[in-house]
């Protein structure tokens, strides 16, 4: 036997370490104390499958836990795989082939490389999809193939990639100014499945080759610039040997908002941050962002229009967020706002039971949130009994969840808060609900890698974009315990993506390119919801301002039901749902 990497890591603190099986399979990771899962992570041109799932291990300060034996399975057969053109021409391109067996206890892969791979399987059939970078001429249809192997051949699969006959070319177009600007940037294109992104150029312009068909191309502008992007994606028929021109429209940062952001007692709410989410035609669905300083005060310069202006900091249960206001921003001119934290006046309390009349094994998480930006949470102990401080005057949403490794209980309610003082609402858990195995693999960073959650959530690693000198732990755990708010009410389960060295230091400095990020949704959740998909953004959550954010670009697959995003960091993700844009709150604040 060869030495084989065995990965060990702790939900609860997310810290990972790994080590290396000596030739006769023996193994040890020196660890803190807590619960741990361990599993071997053999690496792809090695000839062993690990499957099913992770040991679970509780240890002490100071104890040794032995015997946590593990049993490989020989990858005795190999998937050879050969990317080709429409004619059969090979096609010599870098990418990532994935295989999975027909009940998921198997995922394996292998680097694509000269446009063949070898992806080292046991006996049985499997579910083969590619995940190419940017082929010069070229894109895989996004058509999984299935491939049947017995132990000790090979199968070979043949991929025909799809040539890439049409066009679009266009620019950063100033759109009320009417005119060309020069800023970096990049733009993206999806057709059912297919994509391919490339950077603007010199003068703010790009040409992107596609294969015919419906694509839906979507943009994003460097955040330095002095401009951001005023439009969402947009959707093109193009027909073979077509050149489709699209303009890709900005806003100038023509004007500016300022203020005091101060705590209940007037003192400066340092390390909060403001945000300002634009409502008026030509900015609506802008957020912007800026930090508050040691004197409360902020400043951020954006186009002229009408904004929601709002505040969060880390979650404090003294505390509640300011009202959300109504800005009016004049053209090429300021203005300023004041925003106070508020102390609460109400409480909600109660006890949180699991409807099924099982006993609760840990704690529960609530949140509770308003329609003025008001959002507050805590947590129930194991007999289940909560308080939480609010105020009064609006009704008051709120959400409970309780979850394990592999299952999650949640429930929800609106709670009537007309007047200050106590408010009771026992809670009833539904579920279980099964959540997704945590993933935890070792790569080599200057290799295209995929990774996928049996739930359908995926992430593709471009080679190269984890800034790392050595080798990579990747990790992804879905999380029920997701915070909800007024601008990011969690759909299902968030999702915390990772990356450690391999000595266990998390890798915290952005990529040198974005991965990519695909969620599935259920359309019957949003209906029982009464969300519309156009209000549903993927978004991360930032521990530091207790807010999640979206960002700029993200592309909608209403028929894959499907949402992916491009980022160039690690955080914690998920779908939120987010208010209507049309909704202005008061006081407004004008000139």
């Amino acid at each position: 036997m060869v030495s084989v990497p065995v990965i060990a890591w702790s939900v609860d603190t997310r810290a990972t370490f790994s080590t290396r099986s000596n030739d006769a399979g023996v193994y040890a990771i020196g660890v803190t104390s807590g619960t741990w899962f361990v599993r071997p992570a053999p690496l792809p041109d090695q000839p062993y499958i690990a499957s099913g799932e992770p040991a679970s291990v509780t240890l002490n300060t100071g104890q040794i836990v032995p015997d946590i034996d593990f049993t490989l399975m020989a990858a005795d057969a190999i998937l050879h795989g050969v990317l080709v053109a429409n004619d059969g021409t090979p096609i010599t391109v870098r990418g990532w082939a994935n295989a999975v067996n027909a009940d998921q206890s198997v995922r394996t892969g292998a680097p694509i490389d000269a446009g063949e791979f070898d992806v080292l399987v046991s006996g049985g059939t499997y579910t083969v999809t590619l995940n190419l970078p940017d082929a010069p001429g070229f894109m895989w249809n996004g058509t999984p193939q299935l491939a049947t192997v017995s132990a000790g051949n090979t199968t070979p699969v043949t991929f025909t990639l799809i040539e890439k006959t049409a066009m679009f070319r266009g620019g950063v177009w100033d759109q009320r100014a009417a005119q060309s600007v020069a800023v970096d940037g990049r733009v993206w294109a999806w057709d059912d499945g297919l994509r391919t992104a490339t950077d603007l150029k010199a003068g703010g312009v790009f040409t992107l080759p596609v294969p015919a068909g419906l694509w839906r191309l979507n943009y994003d502008i460097d955040p330095e610039a002095n401009f951001l992007k005023a439009e969402g994606p947009r959707q093109y028929a193009i027909q073979a040997g077509q050149t489709q021109n699209v303009p890709l429209p900005v806003l100038r940062k023509d004007a500016e908002l300022s203020g005091t952001v101060a705590l209940t007692d007037g003192a400066p709410a340092r390390g909060a941050l403001v945000i300002a989410e634009g409502i008026s035609p030509e900015v609506q669905g802008l957020s912007l962002r800026a930090p508050v300083d040691d004197a409360g005060r902020f400043v951020m310069r954006l186009p002229f229009g009408l904004y929601n202006v709002r505040s969060v900091r880390v979650p404090d249960r003294g505390l509640i967020n300011p009202a959300v206001q109504g800005v009016n921003v004049p053209p090429n001119g300021s203005i300023s706002v004041t925003l106070y934290y508020r102390a609460p006046d109400a409480v909600l309390t109660g006890r949180v039971t699991l409807a099924s009349g099982a006993p609760l094994t840990g704690v529960v998480t609530l949140h509770a949130w308003n329609g003025d930006d008001g959002y507050n949470t805590t947590i129930a102990p194991l007999n289940g009994t909560y308080t939480l401080p609010v105020i009064a005057g609006r009704p008051w949403q709120m959400a409970a969840s309780f979850e394990t490794l592999q299952q999650y209980w949640v429930t929800r309610t609106m709670v009537a808060v007309p007047t200050p003082g106590a408010y009771s609402q026992d809670l009833a858990l539904v579920g279980p609900e099964l959540k997704p195995a945590p993933v935890t693999v070792l790569i080599n960073p200057d290799e295209d890698r995929l990774i996928e959650l049996s739930d359908g959530t995926r992430i593709f690693v471009p080679a190269g974009a984890i800034p790392s000198d050595g080798r990579v732990i990747l990790r992804v755990t879905a999380l029920a315990n997701a915070a909800h708010q007024r601008n990011g009410d969690v759909l299902g389960l968030s999702y915390a993506f990772e990356a450690y060295a391999e000595d266990g230091t998390p890798l915290t400095d952005n990529f040198n390119e974005d991965v990519i990020i695909t969620f599935s949704y259920d359309p019957r959740e949003l209906a029982a919801r009464g969300i519309n998909i156009n209000r549903v953004k993927p978004a991360y959550f930032s521990t530091t301002t207790n807010s999640w954010t979206a960002p700029d670009s993200f592309v909608v697959d209403e028929d894959r039901q499907q949402i992916t995003l491009q980022i160039n960091h690690f955080t914690e993700f998920g779908l939120v749902g987010v208010e209507g844009v049309n909704q202005v709150f008061v006081p407004m604040v004008g000139r």
